[in-house]
């Protein structure tokens, strides 16, 4: 069945017509709203993972790091800071976190 425009009342050719731009309208709409979304989560996301290294940074100790790499022994004092501070770290933020020591 082909759908012959021109010889439908003008009712129909409005409506349709009004049906077409609506749904155009909400297509933009919807991928405006998801683009600029998308882009708010990324900015938020980037400020919260600068914020974590930056608490990480100021916490951690590379000295401590670096002795816990070499000795790998769970009793060393250096290991122990370690365990505190990214148990610290992780409890502050929790809320964003997937880091944890292994």
């Amino acid at each position: 069945m082909k759908l012959n425009v021109m010889n439908l009342p003008l009712f129909k050719k409005i409506l349709m017509f009004s049906f077409m731009i609506t749904t155009v309208v909400v297509v933009l709409i919807m991928g405006t709203s998801f683009y600029l979304q998308s882009k708010q989560l990324k900015t938020q996301m980037a400020d919260k993972v600068e914020g974590v290294a930056g608490i990480w940074s100021a916490t951690i100790d590379p000295e401590d790091v670096r002795k816990a790499d070499e000795l790998r022994d769970k009793s060393d004092p250096s290991i122990k800071r370690l365990e505190k501070l990214l148990t610290m770290v992780g409890d502050k933020s929790s809320s964003f976190l997937g880091a944890n020591s292994m």
